[in-house]
């Protein structure tokens, strides 16, 4: 199934991935200052003209010195193969983008234990327009999505790792004798063996006569990883400080649910008490570890002076406050520019390419996803609340995190494609929907027919607008009947 979903991701993004020739958007920047990463000379990377000598000299790239260095490296590596072409610049988007399809099928299959499901998710990911858009440009949202992507994964692993050591525990002799357990012992048979992994579902306290212990080892070796890629994420762009926020709240609920199934009083006291140490160490310090490390071409050439890097990080804090949406005369600064409460409407999405009317490539999201998601979010959040659906949970927590923060800067530009590193939770919430309502209708494991209308429709806007997301010539006729708003123009 994961093969099947990277042959279809995979495909659709790398098919005339050089197309257009010419640099796209902020290409501009990424591109050079990737190239530049790759050890390829000032001339070979296109630098030509004096602002962006000026940034060489100064900050050692061309412009995109306000981002930190993870996503210009990955960028760097397609470069250094296949050399400072457009399809050496759009190779790694292309290839994150893939692997991001595929980690949410393998979320999928963990949250559902489903392998059709978790092709319907990957499959749904795959054909999602934004996501594609993003996947075939050298822009970072792309290796920031796959990284947020990682980080909930291995956040799922870590959940399920923990609850299976204390399953076990609750099998063994408590080492207290005054501590008596209600629940039934594995069998000599079975103690030597993993339990059943439970599903991400709803959560069914075990019954204690008295609290138990539960383990809180700080070795977690899932939750170090989810503190790599999670400070991978923030190396690619701060905003992934937002998804290490969100994975952090559900740390916290998770273990405080542990502690309640164990019976014990003061459940949040005793998860901070007994997890601080393990969150500070593997999802605070890892992650400034890895920050620090992106960093490695600054520190080889200016040398390790932490408060001229200090003064780096605050300069490119300005340089993002300074972005006010609205000029002097109220226009607005870029004219792409849109608010985060019509993100998931798509009131205006990006225009990446424009050869006149019939050929461009439109950052645009796939209707059936955006906005099916105005109601398949609210309903996971729902399931959470009422029926302690865990899975549902994540997402709801994921979309959220990754979504609100950008509230808090309405004054600044800010862009629809800001939504790439949600549109994999907003696919888990649509096929989480989808699932629970083909169980209600037509029992486990089984589509009704709205699941396979809505995934038909999904799949047919995708190709339907496939010509506007890849610069495909079209007739003006034919490509006014794609742009539906004058917001998408």
């Amino acid at each position: 199934m994961l093969l099947a979903v990277a042959a279809i991701a995979g495909g659709l993004r790398f098919w005339d991935l050089g197309y257009p020739t010419e640099r796209v958007f902020d290409e501009v920047y990424y591109s050079k200052d990737a190239c530049l990463y790759s050890g390829f000379s000032p001339k070979t990377c296109d630098i030509s003209s004096s602002d962006e000598k000026y940034w060489v000299r100064e900050r050692d790239e061309v412009g995109s010195w306000v981002h930190p260095p993870m996503g210009k490296w990955m960028i760097a590596a397609g470069e250094k193969i296949f050399g400072p072409t457009s399809f050496g610049w759009r190779f790694s988007a292309a290839l994150f983008g893939t692997l991001t399809c595929v980690l949410v099928a393998a979320m999928a299959l963990l949250l559902f234990r489903s392998v059709m499901w978790g092709f319907v998710a990957g499959l749904l990911l795959a054909t999602e327009s934004l996501s594609f858009v993003m996947s075939r440009v050298a822009l970072l949202d792309v290796f920031l999505g796959f990284w947020v992507a990682l980080g909930f994964y291995f956040l799922i692993l870590d959940r399920r790792w923990i609850r299976r050591r204390s399953n076990l525990a609750a099998s063994e002799p408590p080492a207290d004798p005054e501590i008596q357990m209600v629940a039934t012992p594995l069998s000599v048979a079975e103690e030597w063996v993993d339990p059943p992994e439970p599903p991400l579902g709803p959560e069914v306290p075990m019954v204690t006569a008295v609290p138990r212990q539960v383990p809180s080892p700080l070795w977690r070796p899932w939750r170090f990883a989810m503190g790599i890629a999670f400070g991978a994420a923030a190396a690619t762009k701060w905003s992934g400080l937002y998804a290490l926020a969100g994975a952090m709240l559900l740390t916290l609920f998770w273990e405080r649910t542990r502690r309640k199934e164990a019976g014990q009083s003061h459940a949040v006291w005793r998860a901070v008490m007994q997890e601080a140490l393990g969150v500070v160490v593997a999802l605070v310090v890892i992650p400034v570890v890895v920050y620090l490390l992106s960093y490695v071409r600054y520190w080889a050439s200016h040398g390790i002076h932490p408060a001229d890097f200090w003064a780096l990080q605050r300069a490119m804090e300005e340089f993002h406050t300074s972005l006010s949406r609205l000029k002097p005369g109220g226009k607005l600064t870029h004219p792409y520019e849109s608010q985060p409460w019509t993100f998931f409407i798509m009131a205006r999405p990006v225009n990446f390419y424009f050869e006149g009317q019939g050929a461009e490539i439109l950052a645009i999201g796939n209707p059936a996803i955006f906005w099916g998601s105005i109601a398949t979010v609210p309903y996971c959040a729902y399931s959470w609340w009422k029926r302690r659906d865990a899975s549902a949970g994540l997402i709801t927590v994921a979309v959220l995190a990754l979504w609100l923060p950008w509230f808090m800067w309405t004054n600044r530009v800010q862009f629809f494609f800001y939504m790439v590193p949600v549109v994999p939770f907003m696919v888990l919430a649509c096929v989480y929907t989808l699932r629970r309502l083909s169980d209600a209708t037509k029992g486990e494991g089984r589509y009704s027919v709205s699941a396979i209308a809505l995934i038909s429709l999904s799949v047919g806007l995708f190709v339907y607008f496939w010509p506007i997301l890849t610069g495909f010539p079209l007739t003006s006729f034919w490509w006014r009947r794609r742009i539906w708003f004058p917001g998408w123009f």
